[in-house]
């Protein structure tokens, strides 16, 4: 049986998949090879577990963090990269649950879409979703 923690990034696993469409999805510590191909690499951060009550009730904040990838190569105008990272973000709508097993995650804040850059031979554009979980 997994753990609450593994429940609730299955809880946010789903949503990802959605958002990427066609998109090939890099998921941390799995390996994934890009080909010369877009892809969204996937990251998260956790912080600890806060008590917010007596009662043992705890909150907790990750910040999803995704890495819209496309190589440089595709020669494609940046408002082009932007639209795709913009579409990926609204998918996570503010107030947003998502559950597994009874465990909740909620979209807190509007994401945010980072301005891109380049490395190497590839354009990278950092979107940023804070969720929260609060329970036991």
């Amino acid at each position: 049986m997994p753990t609450d923690e593994t429940k609730r990034w299955m809880a946010v696993k789903p949503r990802i998949i959605a958002a990427a469409g066609d998109l090939p999805i890099a998921w941390p510590k799995a390996d994934f090879d890009p080909d010369g191909k877009a892809y969204l690499a996937v990251g998260r951060v956790k912080a600890e577990p806060q008590r917010v009550t007596i009662r043992t009730q705890h909150r907790q904040v990750w910040s999803l963090m995704m890495m819209l990838m496309t190589p440089l190569s595709d020669r494609q105008p940046v408002e082009v990269t932007d639209e795709q990272a913009g579409q990926i973000a609204g998918h996570f709508p503010v107030d947003l649950k998502l559950t597994y097993e009874w465990q909740a995650m909620r979209v807190t804040e509007r994401p945010h879409v980072s301005e891109g850059f380049r490395e190497g031979a590839w354009w990278q554009t950092p979107i940023r979703v804070r969720l929260e979980h609060l329970g036991t």
